[in-house]
């Protein structure tokens, strides 16, 4: 099950790396999910704005901290509170040798 459906996808000017607007979805308890290296099962049923709050905090991010950004090992994740049941996902840049 996908915990997110793409909304919009826009371009970060000070990089020019995608970012992808998700919108999160309701979960039930007892939903595994799954993204890049991160898994977890949800305990209680969510609504779409505790489901991407929730996986903005299993990935390491702070809700509560206004430029708040969290990570899997291939993407850093955005979530702010203004913009309920939205998950922002951008591609991690490449290291560069």
């Amino acid at each position: 099950m996908s915990p997110l459906a793409l909304r919009e996808c826009f371009s970060i000017e000070e990089t020019g790396q995608p970012l992808l607007i998700y919108e999160a979805v309701a979960l039930r308890a007892g939903d595994h999910i799954h993204i890049d290296d991160l898994e977890f099962s949800v305990d209680e049923p969510l609504s779409p704005d505790e489901a991407a709050q929730c996986i903005f905090a299993v990935c390491g991010g702070d809700p509560h901290l206004a430029h708040g950004v969290g990570e899997t090992s291939g993407h850093l994740i955005y979530y702010s509170t203004d913009m309920k049941g939205l998950i922002g996902v951008s591609p991690k840049r490449a290291a560069v040798n």
